[in-house]
């Protein structure tokens, strides 16, 4: 979003998704404020089939059609309007980076095999840990 670009492609379509099932209207799904700092997503779970389904439907199948026809100029309009953040979006966006946690990291644990028995060495979740379990994985 910073100089109109996304970090990440899976995000864009997600907000894509979420842009275009807002759009679908019949009150399906909402962004409620909470509180000072709080962002809620709502989304009425008994329109999914009637409402939801129909919507993604038509995007996706709009996509598909510019895409397959090469159509460029529409398939990009298409997606760039549906990935836009502007208005509301550009606030609940800072509420939510305010509150971002910073990644997981997952660490696999390593088997050994010793004096007949399997033995199992846990490491922190931490990128020492993960640089640890790699290093005795292949050492």
């Amino acid at each position: 979003v910073e100089q109109k670009k996304w970090r990440q492609a899976h995000m864009q379509a997600r907000f894509a998704i979420l842009k275009t099932l807002m759009r679908a209207g019949q009150d399906f799904v909402k962004i409620a404020r909470t509180g000072e700092d709080g962002v809620e997503v709502q989304i009425d779970g008994s329109k999914i089939k009637t409402v939801g389904v129909p919507a993604i439907r038509e995007f996706l199948g709009k996509l598909n059609v510019y895409k397959s026809s090469a159509d460029f100029e529409k398939g990009s309009a298409l997606y760039l309007d549906a990935t836009s953040v502007e208005g509301e979006f550009l606030e609940y966006r800072d509420i939510v980076i305010a509150k971002k946690k910073p990644r997981k990291v997952f660490v696999q644990a390593n088997t050994r095999l010793e004096d007949g028995q399997v033995k199992i060495s846990h490491y922190d979740a931490t990128p020492e840990g993960v640089v640890q379990s790699f290093v005795e994985r292949y050492a």
